[in-house]
């Protein structure tokens, strides 16, 4: 395995160019991160089985996917820029170890507390990796293809839920074991991807500040903190969006629209991370300010049809809200990574994505946590009317401050003779 390993890192070495090595093992890393991501989303249908196994009630199925969010959280904010210190593949195959741990955890899983404490540890792992993982993508291709990668590397963990929720939902109507028959397969992917990131070349150099890199913080750097503020509505909105419908939705499926199908309900949840994935990748071929822009008006008009629908008890509404907030999904939050992370140093990057991260598994978790318990006093309808009201204000504040930017980003650029090389540009006219 050794000497698998070295030869696939000589051969891999060239920095300017693709071999088919580097193509198999940059394959290799995207599909851990897939696989990362397919396991949170496994646990949206997943836990409404256990529910009728085991009878808890609804707020414990809001607080299995808070737990999970929120030890992501904590991750990020402890260990978001470890890698930047020791580098990217030491971070990257101990999450993958860990999340295998949990993988093993889940399926030996009796109750709801040991299926808090296995989304805990996901969470954990999860958390550890997904700022790597898209530092380590963008950095292990060649140059010409970087902003490309970082645009699939963003879209990876959405399309990983999408995947996750279609799989979990389509095991739970075919088979008398759907938990061995996601997280089984789950395992072997752990695996290749433990080899994958062991065969692609170290990309960083070590760095001083290890140990204090693990104070929790949020690491932007200066020069880029001032749009980093500007781009937290667009990334809260986003990712409330995605938390709506694995969070929520499954109950409400069940509560409002009376859908008993494992298989229905799952097809609803995963139309929004789906259409996210999609549009995550054809977004690439637009420039990143319109794609942003795009994506806020896209959150903003879906959340609006979902409150219309639930206020109606009428599902076609439901479906075109899911289809546009993952639209907006998919172009907003990618186009935020490619308009900031090629901009940060390299000893800066994982931390910045990984701060990214934080606002948007925050926005991700704690409303999904908030309206669970406000399900019993207030009911789904008046619930789901408040988390959408707030998620379409988010919208539209973005749309304001994007438009906002722009303008100015517009009114300061230097003319041609005068404008120094790579000073000024303009972030909006990224195109990936």
């Amino acid at each position: 395995m050794l000497a698998f390993v070295k030869k696939v890192n000589e051969a891999a070495a060239g920095p300017d160019q693709w071999s088919v090595r580097r193509r198999l093992v940059v394959a290799g890393t995207l599909l851990g991160a897939l696989a990362v991501g397919a396991a949170a989303g496994a646990g949206s249908p997943l836990f409404v089985y256990e529910q009728s196994r085991w009878q808890f009630p609804d707020w414990m199925l809001t607080a299995l996917f808070a737990v999970y969010a929120l030890s992501l959280l904590g991750t990020l904010v402890v260990a978001g820029s470890l890698s930047d210190h020791v580098g990217r593949r030491p971070v990257l195959t101990g999450a993958l170890l860990v999340m295998l741990a949990a993988s093993v955890l889940y399926l030996s899983a009796d109750d709801a507390v040991s299926l808090l404490a296995a989304r805990a540890l996901h969470g954990v792992a999860t958390g550890a990796a997904l700022s790597t993982f898209t530092a380590f993508v963008a950095e292990s291709v060649p140059p010409a293809s970087r902003g490309t990668y970082t645009q699939l590397a963003g879209t990876v963990p959405i399309s990983g839920l999408a995947l996750g929720v279609l799989v979990g939902g389509l095991a739970v109507s075919s088979g008398d074991a759907p938990v061995h028959t996601v997280f089984i397969p789950l395992l072997v992917v752990y695996l290749l991807a433990i080899v994958a990131t062991l065969a692609t070349p170290e990309t960083v150099s070590r760095a001083p500040g290890a140990l204090r890199s693990l104070v929790p913080r949020v690491v932007v750097p200066a020069p880029l903190r001032a749009d980093f503020r500007r781009f937290i509505p667009l990334v809260a909105a986003t990712w409330m969006t995605t938390g709506l419908f694995l969070g929520l939705v499954p109950a409400l499926n069940r509560s409002v629209f009376g859908i008993t199908s494992g298989v229905t309900s799952a097809l609803i949840v995963f139309l929004q991370p789906a259409a996210a994935a999609v549009t995550g990748i054809v977004a690439s071929r637009i420039a990143a300010g319109r794609a942003a822009l795009l994506g806020a008006s896209g959150v903003t008009v879906g959340a609006l049809a979902v409150m219309a629908g639930v206020a109606g008890h009428q599902l076609p509404l439901l479906i075109i809200g899911a289809v546009l907030g993952g639209f907006g999904n998919g172009a907003g939050f990618a186009a935020v990574l490619r308009l900031l992370s090629p901009r940060a140093a390299l000893h800066e990057r994982a931390g910045l994505v990984a701060a990214m991260f934080v606002v948007a598994y925050l926005s991700f978790g704690v409303p999904v946590l908030i309206s669970g318990a406000a399900l019993g006093p207030w009911g789904f309808g008046s619930t789901v009317a408040v988390y959408c009201l707030v998620l379409a204000v988010l919208g539209g504040i973005s749309v304001v401050l994007l438009r906002t930017g722009d303008r100015r980003s517009r009114a300061v650029q230097p003319t041609p003779a005068s404008q120094p090389v790579a000073v000024g540009r303009p972030c909006g006219g990224q195109t990936g």
